[in-house]
């Protein structure tokens, strides 16, 4: 499998704030006797903080889809919201 691997910053580059996201999905291999597993994770990070959502065993692909879209509407829904009361 092809890992696939994204990073942004959340801030803007002038900002002293080290804000981030990290999206992940590839097979990694922990150790060098035992076979690579898939790894998949969303991951928010500040100066203070850090967030990291993974399928565990009992997920799916579609359970993730699922986490990452509903993680997506509401982001969009506190955005709308927070241009309503400029």
């Amino acid at each position: 499998m092809e890992k696939y691997i994204e990073r942004i910053w959340l801030n803007p580059k002038h900002s002293p704030s080290t804000g981030a996201m990290v999206v992940f999905d590839g097979d990694i291999q922990w150790r060098s006797d035992r076979k690579a597993e898939r790894v998949v994770f969303i991951e928010f990070s500040d100066c203070s903080g850090k967030i990291r959502l993974h399928i565990t065993p009992e997920e799916s692909i579609k359970d993730m889809i699922k986490k990452t879209e509903l993680i997506a509407a509401v982001a969009k829904r506190f955005a709308d919201h927070l241009r309503s009361t400029k």
